[in-house]
């Protein structure tokens, strides 16, 4: 009887590990494409039912759902200039230009972006990226989609980084 409970015992501990390993590694792990894609959709929806500037207002939150979906990804959305309307990584970004910014290799990421969304709308790129809590150079990729705010705002590029 003792080794019956030695062995139920066991299994129920495994199984308690195995399960807490498996939800503390999908809290890990980076949205596929297609879940980033999803994201960005998700956003433009939200957008189309309240409107740019609550929807900005949203994406700077850095404890908005469209941040906190997965680890390592926040929303971004910016003019075609290159000046930042919302950022979930970096509220302060808000307002300033980063048209000319360039990531670790030196290559003009944002420009590459405005260059890509004048051809079809969409963008999608790679880029190095210094994270500051690891300490590390990490690729980042943005997907970007252009959307029409109207009214003098025109057209925002939003991204989602991850």
């Amino acid at each position: 009887m003792k080794r019956c409970n030695l062995f139920v015992s066991i299994f129920v501990v495994l199984n308690i590990l195995v399960f807490t390993t498996g939800i503390a590694l999908s809290q890990d792990k980076s949205p596929t494409r297609a879940q980033a894609q999803e994201l960005l959709k998700q956003a433009i929806t939200y957008t189309k039912s309240v409107g740019c500037e609550k929807a900005f207002t949203e994406f700077s939150n850095p404890k908005s759902k469209f941040n906190t979906a997965y680890p390592m990804t926040h929303m971004t959305a910016g003019e075609r200039s290159g000046t930042t309307l919302a950022h979930g990584n970096m509220p302060a970004a808000i307002g300033k230009n980063f048209i000319d910014v360039k990531d670790a290799e030196g290559k003009p990421f944002v420009k590459m972006i405005m260059e890509n969304l004048k051809k079809s709308n969409h963008s999608e790129i790679d880029y190095k990226w210094y994270h500051t809590a690891s300490q590390k150079v990490v690729t980042r990729h943005q997907m970007t989609e252009v959307f029409n705010c109207g009214g003098s705002r025109g057209e925002v590029a939003f991204s989602v980084v991850y």
